[in-house]
């Protein structure tokens, strides 16, 4: 509803010839390029959290129980992934605990 405000304000700008057609342009680029920010800083990230859950999903396969999500964080961050640990445990290799 903000950004209809905008729009409508910045159009009104335009036909009073307060600014140009130029400026209400570049002012509506300026409000959409910062709505992108805004909705871009939402902390939740789908693809992440799906990654998380995979990465879980093969420990727990390969006989790693109870890791919780800051340890798996830390493993993703270190490149771990759900294929890497699926090829570990497919040659056999124990692995008891996340330390390992």
């Amino acid at each position: 509803m903000a950004e209809e405000t905008s729009v409508m304000t910045i159009l009104e700008l335009v036909s009073s010839g307060q600014i140009t057609t130029d400026e209400g342009l570049q002012l509506q680029e300026a409000l959409k390029a910062s709505q992108a920010q805004q909705e871009s800083s939402f902390p939740y990230d789908a693809p992440g959290t799906w990654r998380i859950a995979d990465l879980r999903a093969a420990l727990s396969d390969a006989g790693v129980k109870l890791v919780d999500y800051a340890e798996l964080n830390h493993l993703k961050n270190f490149g771990v992934t759900p294929d890497f640990v699926r090829d570990i445990h497919a040659l056999n290799v124990e692995v008891g605990n996340i330390e390992e």
